[in-house]
Parts: structure tokens; sequence; C-alpha cells
């Protein structure tokens, strides 16, 4: 974990990214998904970068859709992969396998 976000990404970029955006309210359109759904959040409050997924957030998710599949990561904020790469990777394959 010892890296920065600029080793990856310019500062440039990001606010590129950040003037060019706009806002998109997907939960109206997980409803029609046909698939299920399986969402990955960082529960860990003490996170060097926090989870920006809200309970309200969560529960949008839970009413929009009864297909989701919530999975929760202790040790983690927004940085899943980062931080809890393994039982993330077994997570992917569980979904890849349910197929």
């Amino acid at each position: 974990k010892n890296y920065s976000l600029k080793d990856h990404v310019s500062l440039v970029a990001l606010e590129g990214i950040e003037n060019e955006s706009t806002f998109k309210d997907f939960f109206p359109l997980i409803a029609s998904l046909k698939c299920p759904i399986t969402l990955f959040i960082g529960t860990d409050k003490q996170a060097e970068i926090a989870s920006n997924v809200s309970l309200e957030d969560i529960e949008k998710y839970k009413q929009s859709s009864p297909k989701i599949n919530i999975v929760e990561f202790s040790k983690s904020g927004h940085m899943i992969l980062d931080d809890e790469f393994d039982k993330a990777s077994l997570e992917v394959k569980n979904v890849i396998k349910d197929l």
C-alpha cells in the first residue's frame, strides 16, 4: 500500500474526468436487469480511502432488485482490490461459477 494515486493517473486526467462528469441516477435501471447483481461494499470506516456507498444507497440497491447479492469487505473502504484481493477474487470466481 505504499503508492499514491498519482502513480497511476495524472492530476490533469482526474481534473478532466471531474470537469466532464455528469450525475446519472441508475437506480431506476437496476430493476430492468435480467441478471443477478453482486455489489462489493467496503465497510471499514477507518480505511485510508473510505467507501462512498451510503446506507441509503445500499437500501436503494436492495429495493431495486431481488437478485442483488451484497458482499461486505470489513477490512476495506473504497480500495477493495488493494485491501482484500484474495477475498474479492474468490467472490468474483463464485459469481462466474454461478452464472
